[in-house]
């Protein structure tokens, strides 16, 4: 083949080719963690299904964001923070919880999430270190997906008045990063076990794995 011919062929693939994120199949939802480089494709989107209806995907994003809040544990300036940290309450109490609608359920969850996004800017600004900048920005972004997913239940169920009960305050992100990972744990999988009946028409996939 001539070298223009080849020049012309390999042009020709590289347009036609889908991008390697496009290949991801049943892991739609798992896209959103991937940051914006797969977001804009046509016919990429991830369904809430996808979350909430399968403890796989959602133990997939949470080891995501485990190994990110690994990461900061070399941050020496983040772990010894100027100003507190107001950390949500995370855990449940079993009689009360069951008492409340799903709509409740979904706003103290969003609630939670928003504190912890809000919590991330302090660090972010006193850092000093570019390495800890990138790896707290992308914690960022993971929080933010996390709310993007919750608020859809929040408002498909009637938006509330999001209400935050705060227990704690910390001094540093690490605390903060552990504090998130009960959050995920215990609360956001108390709401996927709620939403099982009306959103997974009883899929049991809900339940694997706990």
């Amino acid at each position: 083949m001539h070298a223009g011919a080849a020049t012309h062929t390999s042009r020709m693939e590289a347009r036609h080719s889908p991008p390697l994120c496009a290949h991801v199949g049943p892991l739609l939802l798992l896209l959103l963690l991937t940051g914006p480089g797969c977001s804009h494709l046509p016919g990429v989107q991830g369904k809430p299904s996808d979350f909430w209806c399968d403890h796989q995907h959602r133990t997939d994003m949470q080891n995501m964001t485990e190994r990110l809040a690994r990461r900061t544990a070399g941050c020496t300036d983040l772990d010894s923070l100027p100003a507190p940290i107001q950390l949500p309450c995370v855990s449940i109490q079993a009689a009360a919880w069951a008492n409340k609608s799903v709509q409740q359920k979904s706003a103290e969850v969003m609630g939670a999430l928003q504190v912890f996004h809000e919590g991330l800017q302090g660090p972010k600004n006193q850092t000093s270190s570019r390495a800890c900048l990138s790896t707290l920005s992308k914690l960022e972004t993971r929080i933010s997906n996390y709310i993007a997913i919750v608020k859809l239940v929040y408002k498909q169920n009637g938006a509330s008045q999001v209400s935050v009960d705060r227990c704690s305050s910390v001094n540093s992100l690490n605390q903060v990063l552990r504090h998130f990972g009960k959050l995920l744990k215990v609360k956001l999988e108390a709401l996927a076990f709620a939403l099982n009946d009306s959103m997974c028409n009883g899929d049991q996939r809900t339940l694997n794995g706990r």
